[in-house]
């Protein structure tokens, strides 16, 4: 019986230092974690979801309306994806209303998106409780 708790002691030993001697090496704080909604350093985040208030053709440009975040302008350019149900669609396939995932740099200070991708979600996903 000793051996087995010995064991089970050892094997946790051995995952937690996997998982923070990268962060320590890095000069992390071991217990920091990325903010809850994916916000990264410099407030920058990898992507935004909502439904699209407005389409600019002209500008190749959409305002998305997010629950959490508020409104973001992104900007399309030639090399932006975009799908829908996993096929390939194109700028002029976006309509207002829908609900889109937007991948890319993306800047919360200032409330734009450069996309590098765009995806349409036949559903928004469902309010988490706070």
């Amino acid at each position: 019986m000793m051996k087995k708790g010995f064991s089970a002691i050892a094997l946790w030993v051995v995952i937690l230092a996997v998982v923070l001697m990268p962060r320590m090496a890095n000069g992390q704080d071991p217990s920091s974690r990325a903010p809850r909604g994916g916000m990264q350093q410099g407030g920058q985040r990898p992507g935004v979801g909502g439904r699209i208030k407005s389409i600019d053709k002209d500008k190749n440009t959409i305002v998305v309306e997010s629950r959490r975040a508020g409104e973001f302008t992104i900007l399309c350019d030639e090399n932006t994806k975009y799908s829908k149900d996993d096929a390939s669609i194109k700028f002029t396939d976006l309509k207002e209303g829908d609900f889109v995932m937007v991948r890319g740099e993306v800047d919360a200070d200032k409330k734009t998106a450069k996309a590098s991708e765009v995806a349409i979600r036949t559903a928004p996903p469902q309010q988490r409780p706070n």
